[in-house]
This record gives C-alpha cells, structure tokens and sequence, in this order.
C-alpha cells in the first residue's frame, strides 16, 4: 500500500503539473485502477490453494451481457437519429451592401452602456474605468466615499 500511496503521489504531481486539474482526477483514477489490480491480485494469491474462488463470481452472466449489448446498440441507433448538421445560411452580396448602408447611417446607438455613459457626460459626473489608479479597490457599498474621488454613475 505504500508503494501505491507514492506512485499517486508522483503520477499525481506530473499529471496535475501537466493538464492541471483535469491530470489530478486522471491521477486519481490511475490509482483506483492500480488499487483494484492490486485488490484482484491480493484475493487470487491467497484463495490460491482453497477450493472457493471469489473471483468468479464478479464475472457476469451471458444474459446480462445481452442485454448490456442490447443497450449499446439502442443507444447508438437512437444518437445517430438526433444528429443534424446545421448549415450556415449562404450570405449574399446584397446582404452586406444593405449592412454597410446601415453602418454608415447615422442611426442612433441603442446600447444601456452608451445611454449611461451620456447620461453620465450631462450630468457631469466621470464613471472612473476600473483600471484607472482612481479608486483604491478598498471602497464597498457600506463605506462613505472619500470626497476626492469622482462620483460614480451609481451614487446617490
């Protein structure tokens, strides 16, 4: 068992350094495996002289291998049915010149961030960028804002 516990520790630590978290549930299925081989080996040995043999019975009978079967293929036949490739829709000429006529129209921008930044620019307010050096990143919703700090869009 303690050679198991170390090969985990190294498989883990190459697998987890390799693919990240998804090499630490690799490595912890490679030691189950390695736990059950193990385990089988261990039972065989020491059943080796008596006449019970434990391990026989995990073998499953030829029914439930037919019907093991009988699933898969059902299974199959069925995700086969559900697959539908979808295409993409062929874009004409006339469909980019009417989308370029629209681009250089003056239409009015609709998006709730432009309102609220014009909304901001009337009212004189600055609504700082969170990568300015402006706010310290210490200010919570229950703290008083310092006096020196631009008001916010969303201060009352």
């Amino acid at each position: 068992m303690l050679v198991l516990s170390i090969s985990f520790l190294c498989i883990s630590y190459f697998l987890t350094w390799w693919h990240g978290a998804v090499g630490f549930i690799l490595a912890n299925c490679m030691n189950m495996g390695l736990r059950i081989a193990h385990s089988v080996h261990y039972i065989a040995c020491y059943f080796k002289l008596s006449s019970n043999r434990p391990l026989l019975a995990l073998r499953p009978s030829w029914r439930l291998l037919l019907v093991y079967l009988g699933c898969g293929i059902i299974t199959v036949l069925s995700e086969q049915a559900q697959i539908v490739k979808k295409k993409r829709p062929v874009v004409k000429e006339e469909d980019l010149k009417g989308a370029r006529n629209k681009l250089k129209s003056n239409m009015k921008v609709q998006g709730k961030t432009y309102q609220v930044l014009q909304q901001c620019e009337q009212a004189g307010f600055v609504a700082p960028s969170v990568f300015s050096q402006e706010r310290t990143g210490e200010e919570t919703v229950f703290a008083k804002s310092q006096p020196d700090l631009p008001k916010s869009v969303f201060s009352k």
